[in-house]
């Protein structure tokens, strides 16, 4: 009869790092599968051994641990590439970085685009509407005991809401409706490029049609026009 024992299983190799999942012969409350890989420690140049479990169901059969081992490696790849030291689950000297709250990536931001205006990389207009966004994002977040929030938890539904919320509090128009929603996709692409989140939430958020807005045209009946064209023919 052939003897049972555990298992170590090699799921995937990323940047020469080999990402293992250990399954014990005996699962129990005591003894649970975990991912595990190797990572040189940059202070001591030594590796150090890195164990994660989240998301691994100790119970669940070993095909289904095998598709939870690479989800969490995943999560794991995302983190190493963005910069995070395993060993001292911190970052190496990044002004912000995926554990960073909400308000700290706002402050940021704006910190950013406030030298982008002096070297004229962006015009003072766009950095008061930048400044103005900040300021109504900070209060909606507030209200709602937001601020702490990482960047990734927020979703098209948290983004409409802000929007909407600020629009009728503020009287915005459509135009400015939808201005301010651009000036929040850039801080949000922004966040994107530095791999603090993976997608844009403002993306699929609403957007105001403005087609016939009498605040971007102005809208003339038949009379007027008719008028208009006398007037001009007269002139010219």
């Amino acid at each position: 009869m052939k003897e049972k024992k555990s298992q170590t299983i090699l799921v995937s190799t990323w940047e020469e790092i080999e990402f293992n999942l250990y399954i014990p012969f005996i699962r129990d409350k005591d003894n649970k599968p975990f991912v595990f890989f190797n990572y040189l420690n940059p202070d001591t140049n030594k590796k150090k051994k890195i164990v994660k479990s989240v998301g691994l169901d100790r119970y669940t059969d070993v095909k289904t641990l095998k598709k939870q081992a690479k989800e969490l490696i995943d999560s794991l790849t995302d983190l190493l590439s963005g910069g995070w030291n395993p060993v001292t689950n911190s970052y190496n000297d990044l002004p912000i970085t995926p554990l960073s709250s909400i308000s700290e990536c706002m402050e940021y931001w704006l910190k950013t685009r406030i030298e982008a205006a002096k070297l004229e990389a962006i015009g003072d207009k766009a950095l008061k509407s930048n400044t103005y966004l900040m300021d109504f994002f900070k209060k909606w977040l507030t209200a709602k005991q937001f601020l702490y929030r990482k960047p990734n938890s927020f979703t098209y539904l948290d983004i409409d809401n802000f929007l909407q919320t600020t629009a009728k509090d503020r009287k915005w128009g459509k135009v400015s409706y939808n201005c301010y929603r651009m000036d929040l996709s850039t801080f949000f692409k922004s966040l994107v490029t530095q791999k603090i989140i993976s997608d844009n939430p403002v993306a699929l958020s609403e957007k105001k049609n403005i087609k016939n807005d009498s605040s971007r045209f102005v809208i003339f009946d038949e009379n007027e026009l008719t008028d208009i064209v006398k007037l001009l023919e007269w002139r010219f």
